[in-house]
Order: C-alpha cells, then sequence, then structure tokens
C-alpha cells in the first residue's frame, strides 16, 4: 500500500512540477503549435510574394519571421510548461516589427491594391491573435489545472469559428474590391498642371504625355516615402540612375508621405525615366512632344 502511495505521490509531483514538462499536449497547447506553424507558413508566403515576385530580391533577414515560429513551435513539442507563452510573445514581436511598415500597412487596408497581400496579411494577423490568447492560456493552464484535468475551454471552438469567418469574410472582401477597383487616383491635371499619383509602390500611371515648355507635378497619395532619381528599374531588378540629356535633375529629391514634388520645365522634347530608389520595379517614362 505504501508502494502504490508514493507511486500515486510522484506521478502527481512530476504533473504540478512547474520545471518539467508534461506528457501529452493539452487541446490550448495543440491549437497555440497550429497557430505557430500557420504563421511561419504565412510569412513564408509573404516573403515569396513581396521579395520573389514583387521587388525582384530577397534579404535573408526576412526568413526571422518564418524561421522564429517553427524553433518556437519546436520547443513546445517539447512539451515544457511555460513555452506556449514563449510563442505567443515571440509571434507578437514580429507581428508588432511587421505591420509597423507604412508599406504593409497601405496593403493591409487597401484590399484591392495587392489582394495576395491583403489576404496573407489578414492570416497571419488570425495566426498571431490565435497565437497570443491560446498560448498564453496554455501557460496558465499548464501550470494550475492537474495534467488529467486539461480539457479544452469551452470557448476555444466559438472563438476558432468566429476567426476563420473574420479570414473568410475578409478574403472575400478583398476579392471584390479587387474585382471592382475603384478609380486609380491617377489625373491627368492638378489645379491645372499635368500630374501623376504615387502609390505605396508605384506610380498610378507609367507613362505620361507632356508638352513642350511644362512642368509635372508628382503627388504621393501615401504615408509612404519614397525617394525618386533620373534613370529606372531594368526587367532584371537592377537600378539604372542616367539623365537624359534635357531632363531635369533629380538626384536624392525625396517624396515624402502625402507631400507633392514640381519637376520641370521640360524644354526638351524627348523621352524621359524617373524611377524610385526605394521601390523595385517603380518606374515612370515621361514623354515631351
Amino acid at each position: 500500500m505504501s508502494q502504490l502511495v508514493n507511486q500515486n505521490a510522484a506521478a502527481h509531483a512530476e504533473a504540478v512540477s512547474p520545471t518539467r514538462g508534461s506528457r501529452a499536449l493539452s487541446a490550448l497547447s495543440k491549437v497555440t503549435l497550429v497557430a505557430l506553424l500557420g504563421t511561419a507558413l504565412a510569412n513564408t508566403a509573404y516573403i515569396a510574394l513581396f521579395a520573389v515576385l514583387l521587388h525582384h530580391f530577397f534579404l535573408p533577414a526576412f526568413l526571422i519571421s518564418s524561421v522564429a515560429p517553427l524553433l518556437a513551435a519546436g520547443l513546445l513539442a517539447t512539451r515544457w510548461r511555460w513555452t506556449p507563452a514563449l510563442g505567443a510573445l515571440l509571434v507578437l514581436l514580429i507581428s508588432t516589427l511587421f505591420f509597423s511598415q507604412p508599406l504593409l500597412q497601405y496593403y493591409l487596408t487597401h484590399p484591392g491594391y495587392r489582394p495576395a497581400f491583403f489576404f496573407v496579411e489578414v492570416l497571419i494577423l488570425v495566426c498571431t491573435f490565435i497565437t497570443v490568447v491560446t498560448g498564453l492560456s496554455a501557460t496558465l493552464q499548464n501550470y494550475r489545472i492537474h495534467e488529467a484535468m486539461r480539457p479544452a475551454p469551452s470557448w476555444l471552438r466559438p472563438l476558432l469559428l468566429v476567426l476563420c469567418g473574420v479570414l473568410i469574410g475578409m478574403s472575400l472582401l478583398g476579392l471584390l474590391v479587387a474585382a471592382n477597383p475603384e478609380a486609380s487616383g491617377a489625373s491627368s491635371t492638378t489645379t491645372g498642371e499635368p500630374s501623376v499619383h504615387l502609390g505605396a509602390d508605384n506610380f498610378a500611371q507609367s507613362v505620361v504625355y507632356l508638352p513642350k515648355g511644362s512642368k509635372l507635378l508628382l503627388v504621393n497619395d501615401t504615408a509612404v516615402g519614397h525617394l525618386l532619381e533620373n534613370g529606372s528599374w531594368t526587367s532584371g531588378g537592377t537600378a539604372v540612375t542616367r539623365a537624359e540629356p534635357g531632363a531635369p535633375v533629380l538626384h536624392d529629391l525625396a517624396g515624402k508621405g502625402g507631400s507633392s514634388l514640381e519637376i520641370g520645365p521640360f524644354t526638351t522634347a524627348g523621352t524621359f525615366h524617373i524611377y524610385c530608389a526605394i521601390h523595385p520595379g517603380m518606374n515612370l517614362t515621361i514623354i515631351v512632344q
């Protein structure tokens, strides 16, 4: 009898000890694990869209947003009781840094601008929210409740259903906006002057025609800054800085968010090129007739 009591006491101590792992993952921990893997997958998809398909360059630092959640998921699988909270805090930090960028904020607030980016960003937000809520809850549960008494909380299923609905609804919204785009915002003139509007990472129109002797007004409609110079990006993603004869020099002139920049006059007929040194592929061709 005494031996049985001692075995039960040892098993109980193992289950409640904060310094040792539990024998099985709780339902909350399993959801946290899946959300961490979803975050890593979504960030990887974003890297592919942003670095490979859109801007044609890759920065190894981008991998941190994918590798870190994977490492957190691996630690959680070891069943140490504090690992769900670690994953939650790590994902929260990554997402905070991620969405602090004005360009990414623009994609999120303009669903029709780049629908694929919008969908992936919504997916990242949903996975982040799930990871934070379930990760912190799982950690509290691991320390407060005996392993054999860790059922899934009653709010878990409704929460997941609501977030799935949000993801589906926001995705449909992005598709609807993309299918029915608003006016681009580009205007042939602003207060009687020829103008071109700047988006988050492109010119609203890639070609503009000017009469000889006129000026051109560049209007930035976003909070994203641009560095405008003479020249253009090649199809391979290489910037070529070159001012054609007769072109107004733009070197080191920055267009800040919400500002406008007047260039010219263009006194020579011909074709001139302007590009943004910050955003690969952002080219404007000016044809003076």
